[in-house]
């Protein structure tokens, strides 16, 4: 575990004893440091399956670079910025801050689903980007996107569909549901 104890020493530790942080800022970083070690050291196991997880997804995103067409650059993009907030959630989760650990990881999730779809169907591509430029472009791209297209029977994704659509909506509003799971000293 040293790189986790050299990371918490960049990130909170240093900022701190520098007065970078100050006010209540510098309390919520410091209980945010305290959290995170205070899980990576008791919860092991949960640390090295983020290792692992996050292992996948560095090799995976290694071996995307290597593909030749230009036109896969912005699904590239797209899974290189889902793996940001993938890496961001569980950050936020061992800091025990659950309720943005949630919303980040749902963000992740539909950034790779969506980057999925077009990588499938390069022509929705365009769907994508013209989203927002009028209410016909934005029903073209929810007709194109909804959840039901986004796992198709042929790649047996069924149970990541069920979790899909049980959680996508937790922890994104401002429900009671999202405020209970935010943990506070």
């Amino acid at each position: 575990m040293p790189e986790v104890f050299k990371l918490w020493r960049i990130r909170y530790y240093f900022p701190l004893r520098r007065g970078i942080s100050k006010g209540p800022t510098a309390n919520t970083s410091l209980r945010n440091a305290r959290n995170y070690l205070a899980v990576v050291r008791d919860l092991p196991e949960l640390w090295d399956c983020f290792l692992r997880l996050d292992e996948i997804w560095t090799r995976d995103l290694s071996n995307m670079r290597s593909v030749p067409q230009k036109e896969r650059l912005p699904v590239i993009t797209m899974f290189m910025h889902s793996h940001q907030q993938f890496r961001i959630a569980f950050e936020l989760g061992f800091s025990t801050a659950i309720s943005e650990a949630w919303s980040t990881m749902r963000g992740s999730i539909d950034t790779a689903m969506v980057a999925h779809k077009i990588f499938r169907e390069p022509n929705l591509l365009a769907v994508w980007i013209r989203k927002n430029d009028g209410r016909a472009e934005k029903n073209a791209y929810k007709e194109a996107f909804k959840s039901a297209n986004l796992f198709p029977a042929q790649f047996r994704l069924a149970k990541l569909q069920s979790f899909y659509r049980d959680y996508s909506e937790s922890g994104t509003t401002s429900g009671t549901r999202c405020n209970v799971v935010t943990h506070q000293d």
